[in-house]
């Protein structure tokens, strides 16, 4: 058995970054707060079960946008192929929630996903390895209302060239709260490449991530204000 855990925490002051309007709005401030644990526990020489719980919270000063959360849940079974590669099914559950500000009334949306979800693993030699997930999401809000479904997944490639350093390149695709839209969601699509360095007892990492995103409001509502 084998167990993992990491918290983090993000502040960040912007100016009109949640407003398209041309004016000198003061600086926006977002706190945002992560957690997650992992665990893996091998049945087996060849059978693994692993499973992951992560959430995010995130917190925005103006007072025209609102709240965001997000709790992801998955697990999976894994089975060795071969000494190089595992294969498996698994189940992926990920709930994100939007709360208006009081200005709106401080209503909440909240967006529920299910889904089974294929999962592969493949490392090619001590130095080059790969994980990736994929996931048909079936989505519903907590009023009632369906969603279409979406995919989503993700792909992780790691170099490690020596004991001193390497490379990671990660992909991946979901459906997160949209802090910028009130009520409002956004299809995600990010890529991250980043460097490691180990320097005596630490490691210093640095990279650069680009994410390209898409609206998704839940019907009734637009522009972040129900439909009268």
């Amino acid at each position: 058995l084998s167990l993992s855990a990491n918290l983090g925490c993000d502040f960040d002051r912007q100016n009109n970054n949640y407003s398209s309007a041309a004016t000198t709005a003061p600086g926006v401030e977002t706190s945002s707060f992560n957690s997650g644990v992992s665990a893996r526990y091998r049945v087996s020489s060849k059978t693994s079960l692993t499973g992951n719980f992560s959430q995010s919270v995130s917190t925005v000063s103006t007072g025209n946008y609102g709240d965001t959360s997000s709790y992801t849940l998955a697990t999976a079974a894994l089975w060795k192929y071969s000494p190089l590669t595992e294969i498996g099914p698994g189940v992926h559950y990920l709930f994100n929630s939007n709360t208006a500000p009081s200005t709106f009334g401080g209503a909440q949306i909240g967006r529920s996903s299910l889904g089974p979800t294929f999962n592969l693993n493949y490392k090619l030699d001590v130095k080059v390895s790969m994980t990736s997930q994929v996931g048909l999401d079936f989505s519903r809000y907590d009023n009632g209302q369906s969603a279409d479904p979406t995919i989503s997944g993700s792909l992780g490639l790691n170099y490690q060239a020596s004991p001193l350093w390497g490379m990671n390149l990660a992909l991946a695709r979901n459906v997160q709260a949209d802090p910028t839209n009130v009520w409002g969601f956004s299809q995600n699509n990010s890529l991250r490449l980043g460097y490691n360095r180990k320097l005596l007892r630490s490691t210093l990492s640095f990279g650069a991530s680009y994410q390209a995103s898409s609206s998704i409001m839940p019907a009734g509502v637009q522009n972040g204000r129900p439909n009268s």
